[in-house]
């Protein structure tokens, strides 16, 4: 059994009884909600930190009633997991702890630059965010978050060396360590980027190297993009309001601009990066695409589990489970060597290669599971209904065998 631990997060529980579940944050004058038994599971969305404690966003269900809200750390175990995936900046299409901070917190009035900024990066249209930051720091905010905030937004509009600055800026007035960490990330990404050739589609933008790739084949690519955006986005319902960032590099700078697992063939994390395989088919070079395209659309719809990305990018880029595949997740599940897939871990790219397999696999058997017996409801309709998803888990769960 030990084996399979990698493949999901330890659950989070809370300690206590009675713990308070607060709206707006930890702080002790905030809003108590709820009370929570010991033991009751919760689901951290994101996380905050307030001078030196960690605060968590968690979504609940007690007695088929659903509830969200903040309780600090010392209330939750098994947080590792969790906290070591967000500083590695493993959730996909994540958001600053400073972006989230505005969003909730409770004297923020919600018609403030900074407040419109923060509903638009999360909402996925950071150069609009971007043009509502850059006007405050020209009146040059003391507030640090404003320049975390307008370091995201250059960076996700692919404007990393702004980027660095603005994070500088941030960090010269309020150190911290999970910045750093970013700063850290992305300053790396840039000496190992030379990717500086740009072509604009209508829904993309690609970046390239001139030497390593022909302009002709980018164009290409371009074209290959354009359309698997168009047909992702009209299946799945997914908004491009902006268009989508591309990097194509060479595959020793991909993996040393992004760190990737060796069996990593594209990332999705605000941006698409693949490496460049002049030896790709036009179809498998459509394949690749339309994987990291699905990213980016579900990533413009919400925060949805990894095992939807994995299966949904699989199956709408034309992966299909083999006969070998299908017996093999059954004996796994006979098993119960195989978690469910909300157990999945959020963070895929420190798997060995044979867990990573395996994940892929069970994570398409569901999304194939989902096409066969959710087509009256549409994927559209359900992605459109993040309430209704627990249950349809449920019920794959029960299909794939793994309860």
């Amino acid at each position: 059994m030990a084996i399979w631990l990698p493949l999901f997060l330890a659950a989070v529980t809370v300690k206590q009884d009675n713990t308070p579940l607060r709206s707006g944050g930890c702080d002790q004058d905030a809003e108590v909600v709820a009370r929570l038994n010991a033991a009751t599971t919760v689901d951290i969305k994101y996380s905050i930190t307030v001078g030196t404690e960690r605060c968590y966003r968690v979504n609940l269900k007690v007695d088929g009633k659903s509830w969200s809200g903040f309780v600090p750390a010392a209330a939750l175990t098994s947080t590792d997991d969790f906290d070591r995936a967000a500083q590695e900046g493993a959730l996909i299409g994540g958001s600053s702890d400073a972006i989230k901070r505005a969003l909730s917190a409770p004297g923020a009035a919600k018609d403030s630059p900074t407040q419109k900024a923060a509903q638009l990066l999360d909402a996925n249209q950071p150069s609009a965010a971007l043009a509502i930051l850059q006007t405050l720091v020209k009146d040059a905010s003391s507030d640090p978050d404003v320049y975390v905030m307008a370091g995201f937004a250059a960076w996700r509009s692919d404007q990393p060396r702004e980027a660095l600055d603005y994070w500088q800026t941030s960090l010269l007035m309020r150190p911290d360590p999970n910045l750093q960490a970013l700063y850290t990330k992305v300053e790396r990404e840039v000496k190992s980027d030379k990717s500086g050739e740009r072509l604009v589609g209508l829904r993309v933008m690609l970046r390239f190297e001139r030497d390593m790739m022909p302009m002709m084949n980018a164009r290409q690519m371009l074209d290959v993009l354009d359309a698997e955006v168009s047909r992702v986005s009209f299946q799945i319902g997914c908004p491009t309001a902006e268009r989508l960032v591309a990097i194509v590099q060479s595959r020793e700078a991909y993996f040393q601009t992004t760190q990737a697992a060796e069996w990593s063939g594209g990332q999705y994390n605000g941006r698409i990066r693949v490496p460049y395989d002049p030896s790709l088919t036009p179809s498998a070079t459509q394949r690749l695409f339309a994987h990291e395209v699905v990213h980016a659309c579900l990533a413009n719809l919400g925060n949805w589990p990894p095992w939807l990305h994995e299966g949904l990018a699989q199956k709408m880029s034309g992966d299909k489970l083999s006969p070998e595949m299908r017996a093999k997740i059954i004996m796994l599940a006979e098993r119960h060597a195989l978690p469910k897939l909300q157990e999945f871990r959020r963070d895929w790219s420190g798997m060995s290669t044979e867990n990573a397999s395996i994940a892929y696999m069970v994570s398409l058997a569901a999304a194939e599971l989902l096409f066969e017996n959710y087509a009256n409801t549409g994927l559209v309709n359900i992605l459109r209904n993040p309430n209704q998803f627990a249950q349809i888990t449920a019920d794959l769960n029960h299909r794939l065998g793994l309860e």
